[in-house]
């Protein structure tokens, strides 16, 4: 197969999406705190992880209690507690919850900073027959960060059957072309490298430009699903390239960074996209520059 040359990409597409429903705007605490990072990991994973019949039992529990029935058997739920649940950890949330599961994510800013958990914006978007979205921070491991970078890379080199670089060929490459662009320090600063790769980097979109721009992939954080089998061994079983796994900062808990690709309507690409309110303007809206 082709050999993919990052070094001379096709011409960039639009890094944002542009939403037609005013944004949400997200509150988060500023201290980095791993230890909660793997608490809400953990727990995300024993919630996701309950037997199927106590998932159903509960659903229907939950939507008797919370509203009448649809006429058309829609599953109803209040935008507001999705956030809500979102908005619940600092962290970017395991979503393979009953509440959570048609959310999605893609990452627009990263804040500079040091150590192994970074600021991100990311664009939300709940997937359901009409998508509803919103512009929101959180902290993320700036490791599985950039595994969600490199995995869209590869669904993008896997559509116009290209092989693949191996992870450590594409961070090469890449660290290589913030350094020419930017200097040795963003080149060896993995925020600031993300962040270059996001928001400045020609060879690299969520848009493929060969879709003509009209789809956008997006990522989800899930728990790690395994399936047992007492068939022989010789049951097949191949790789999924929409996954990549990753671990905890801390601990032995792994989990899933998974990629899908959503063709667009053109109100998705139609409306301007308010200027993403950083972390500490947030945090800190009367702040002065030093």
């Amino acid at each position: 197969m082709e050999k993919m040359s990052l070094l001379k990409p096709v011409a960039k597409q639009a890094k944002t999406a542009k939403p037609v429903n005013q944004m949400t705007t997200l509150q988060r605490a500023e201290t980095v705190d791993t230890t909660q990072c793997d608490m809400e990991e953990e727990r995300g994973r024993r919630t996701a992880s309950l037997p199927d019949s106590l998932i159903r039992s509960s659903s229907t529990v939950m939507e008797t209690a919370q509203s009448p029935r649809h006429p058309k058997g829609h599953k109803v739920r209040e935008l507001a507690d999705i956030w809500g649940t979102m908005d619940k950890s600092d962290f970017l949330r395991v979503t393979d919850t009953l509440t959570l599961d048609d959310v999605w994510v893609q990452p627009t800013l990263v804040e500079p900073g040091k150590g192994v958990i970074v600021n991100t914006t990311f664009k939300e978007i709940v997937a359901g027959p009409h998508i509803k979205f919103r512009d929101a921070a959180c902290k993320i491991s700036v490791d599985d960060l950039i595994k969600m970078l490199y995995l869209n890379d590869c669904i993008q080199c896997n559509l116009q059957n290209i092989t693949n670089y191996s992870f450590e060929d594409w961070l090469k490459e890449k660290s290589s072309v913030c350094v020419k662009a930017k200097g040795m320090e963003e080149g060896s600063d993995r925020a600031k490298l993300c962040n270059f790769i996001i928001t400045e980097d020609k060879g690299f979109t969520f848009y493929p430009s060969f879709l003509h721009g009209r789809f956008g992939i997006f990522f989800r954080k899930i728990c790690y699903h395994s399936y047992k089998t007492k068939m022989a061994p010789s049951t097949p079983k191949i790789s999924n390239l929409s996954m990549i796994k990753c671990r905890a900062t801390r601990g032995a808990f792994e989990y899933v960074i998974e990629a899908r690709l959503f063709p667009l309507p053109d109100e998705w690409f139609d409306q301007a996209t308010p200027a993403a309110t950083s972390m500490v303007d947030r945090c800190f809206p009367d702040s002065q520059p030093f």
